[in-house]
């Protein structure tokens, strides 16, 4: 699979990599590096949404949802600091004391306030009683 990269000017790209097929054609990057840019595009996608939707509290509004390592499944909002450093420290800390695979979603104000959470299902009862094998596979 390859990905190409258009945040990179070309001459920048030309002079980096080496990798010029044609003058009308990005370079195939390598996989590492095409992984750091990722990385880097959603930090900076992140820092813009958080510099655009903070609260006049100086928070973020942040829904959080997953399931546990028992197949119970969760959905909550959270209000974080809208300071990026602080900001992904605490998403840092929820991922480490996370049982299971979570998700982050990031929202605005108006729909942080419409926002309801929705109530924990066990994924592993609801599979027993409607006659299916116990075990579920996520």
């Amino acid at each position: 699979m390859s990905a190409i990269v258009y945040d990179l000017p070309m001459e920048v790209a030309r002079l980096k990599f080496g990798a010029i097929a044609r003058r009308d054609r990005w370079p195939v990057l390598p996989l590492p590096l095409r992984r750091r840019l990722e990385d880097l595009r959603r930090r900076r996608d992140t820092r813009d949404h958080i510099a655009a939707h903070r609260t006049h509290h100086g928070t973020v509004f942040v829904h959080h949802y997953g399931h546990d390592c028992d197949g119970v499944t969760f959905s909550r909002l959270l209000e974080l600091p809208a300071d990026f450093a602080a900001f992904m420290a605490e998403i840092d800390t929820i991922h480490a004391d996370a049982d299971g695979p979570c998700s982050f979603e990031l929202l605005v104000a108006a729909d942080a306030a419409r926002f309801q959470a929705s109530a924990s299902r066990d994924l592993h009862a609801e599979a027993f009683e409607n006659g299916h094998p116990y075990s579920i596979a996520a």
